[in-house]
């Protein structure tokens, strides 16, 4: 599968669209939008610079100005469209949301679905628990690193070899949990484990007060495309109880795999995965 971070060889990348994606990617995570000052510092670029670019964005559907009076800019929904449109193609689109519902349902937590961007989760969709206290993150977020998320070990234990030699040799293993794993040969052994029984489990890896439980959503060609994922806090989803878990994530990841058209041949087991293209 193409990985288009790799520029093909004697091919000049043009600077006008790093500075568009970069605009967007600054964005992005900002809901309340930025000025034209805190945008310009964020990308590096003079604000007028920035501000012929906006106004162009603005014309396609890019990005829109807040209508409060402010002067903000903020994410444009032209962007939903095109992100909706990879969900589509993928096969987790809305079809995907009813299983969703129905897992947060019975299990009373939040559940959330995401796919690899580099060495980070992105979030593609979630259902939040009902309880007051719950896990909760934002659908389009990719802020929380691979290594220590039960949707992200899930992942990472699916990639190629050489793939996963790449990633771990470009990143270091920051530890934002008391339990996060931080040596490259424990996680290794952890990402064998994984692969060969199905689910994996953040026990206070990513933050001392949330525990995940996660499994392999599989596309028709038998690639891993996304997982699958129960998160709750840990004064609530015990150790033992996010154990117990693991039959139901695991039965929706296989239900919402046999959705995308994944045939299992009777191994358990799909065909190691790859990235995204876009990722």
């Amino acid at each position: 599968m193409i990985d288009l971070k790799q520029k093909p060889p004697g091919v000049r990348l043009n600077r006008s669209v790093q500075r568009v994606s970069a605009l967007l990617k600054a964005l992005a995570p900002t809901p309340g939008g930025q000025g034209l000052a805190e945008l310009s510092a964020a990308v590096g670029l003079p604000g007028s610079t920035v501000y012929r670019l906006l106004a162009t964005l603005i014309d396609e559907g890019l990005v829109e100005r807040a209508s409060d009076g402010t002067g903000r800019y903020l994410i444009g929904l032209e962007t939903f469209r095109l992100g909706s449109a990879v969900l589509n193609r993928l096969g987790i689109g809305q079809q995907v949301l009813t299983f969703l519902e129905e897992l947060a349902a019975d299990t009373g937590e939040t559940v959330n679905l995401g796919a690899l961007h580099g060495f980070h989760v992105l979030y593609l969709q979630k259902v939040e628990s009902h309880h007051t206290l719950r896990a909760s993150l934002t659908v389009g977020s990719a802020t929380v690193p691979a290594h220590c998320s039960a949707n992200g070990k899930m992942l990472l234990a699916h990639l190629s070899p050489s793939r996963l030699d790449a990633l771990l040799d470009a990143n270091t293993l920051e530890a934002p949990g008391p339990n996060t794993i931080v040596s490259e040969e424990v996680l290794r052994e952890e990402l064998d484990r994984i692969r060969a029984r199905g689910y994996s489990i953040d026990d206070l890896e990513f933050a001392p007060d949330i525990r995940a439980i996660a499994g392999p959503i599989y596309n028709h060609e038998g690639h891993v495309v996304a997982a699958v994922a129960v998160a709750g806090p840990a004064t609530r989803l015990s150790l033992d109880r996010a154990r117990a878990l693991v039959p139901r994530v695991v039965t929706m990841a296989e239900r919402i795999s046999t959705k995308l058209g994944y045939v299992n041949l009777g191994n358990g087991r799909g065909i190691d995965a790859q990235e995204h293209p876009s990722q």
